[in-house]
């Protein structure tokens, strides 16, 4: 009789992040329907829902500065739809904005963006907002089922005031483009769907291998 004896191993790893963050995941403040992350570096994540008339946004960055969200017709900073908010001595300030050049955004006369929730947490800053899919400004981006550039940024620290927009560098930016009204379906495999197996016989594996895919 052979007995086999199996060691398993355990490996933590242990991630650094900045001081005064905690939680390594977001927590959203309901369930939205759809969700991706907007950087390889897993700082920006973004819950939404939308219905025929409305979209609703929320941004989950890893930052106790403030965070740029914007929607861009050509995946460049300018000209684009964004909007900036932080938080700041327990106060919210958030805007609906435009960007024309590489300067500091210009802030909209009409305010299309309305605030839901702003706060701080474990993971970072959270921002909760909805607008119109088509708000008729010339300013604002239409948003459609076409592929929409998602535009992200962020800072390490927050505003004196909505003047004092300071650059976020090249490092703390980035694009992604995306479909929002465009829900990713499972396919119907239900009805008359015929199936194949294929095999491969005399396939030599080698003993070190565990599996090998073809």
């Amino acid at each position: 009789m052979y007995i086999t004896l199996v060691i398993c191993t355990c490996f933590v790893t242990v991630f650094s992040f900045p001081k005064g963050f905690i939680s390594l995941v977001p927590i959203p403040s309901e369930n939205f329907e759809f969700y991706d992350v907007l950087d390889t570096n897993k700082l920006f994540h973004l819950f939404w829902k939308f219905n025929e008339t409305h979209i609703t946004f929320e941004l989950h960055a890893k930052t106790r500065g403030y965070i740029g969200f914007g929607l861009s017709p050509n995946g460049k900073m300018f000209p684009s739809d964004v909007v900036m908010g932080w938080v700041k001595n327990g106060n919210v300030h958030f805007a609906d904005y435009h960007t024309t050049e590489h300067s500091a955004p210009v802030k909209d006369h009409s305010q299309d963006y309305t605030l839901l929730n702003g706060e701080e947490n474990d993971f970072g800053t959270v921002l909760k907002f909805v607008r119109k899919l088509d708000t008729c400004d010339e300013n604002d981006y239409r948003i459609s089922d076409d592929t929409v550039r998602i535009i992200y940024a962020h800072s390490e620290n927050d505003p004196n005031d909505e003047n004092d927009l300071r650059w976020h560098g090249t490092e703390s930016r980035g694009v992604k483009f995306m479909y929002l009204l465009n829900a990713v379906t499972k396919p119907d495999l239900s009805g008359n769907i015929i199936t194949r197996d294929m095999t491969q016989t005399n396939v030599r594996l080698c003993f070190k291998d565990i599996s090998k895919h073809f």
